[in-house]
């Protein structure tokens, strides 16, 4: 069985991130806030990430092992009118 994985893609000029933990950052500044909570995720993609990249790394396997037979779930959410799903989802 397959766990549930977590995986984001982020407007850089809001949040850091180093390997899988994102921070805020203060947009005029660009220094990450000190009081905000961090977040771990399985994969986070940047800006510059290609969609062929994240189908590949992440949804991909997921399509294969449904096609072997196995349940699989794939869920994409963005706020509202951010283009970023349409970016990433129809480019």
């Amino acid at each position: 069985m397959t766990k549930m994985i977590i995986v984001i893609s982020l407007a850089p000029e809001y949040w850091t991130y180093d390997e899988n933990i994102i921070q805020s950052v203060d947009p005029d500044s660009g220094k990450i806030i000190p009081s905000a909570q961090s977040y771990a995720f399985d994969h986070i993609f940047g800006k510059s990430v290609s969609t062929s990249n994240v189908y590949t790394k992440v949804v991909e396997p997921i399509v294969d092992q449904a096609l072997h037979g196995f349940h699989g779930t794939i869920f994409c959410y963005g706020q509202t009118s951010s283009g970023i799903l349409c970016r990433r989802l129809y480019r």
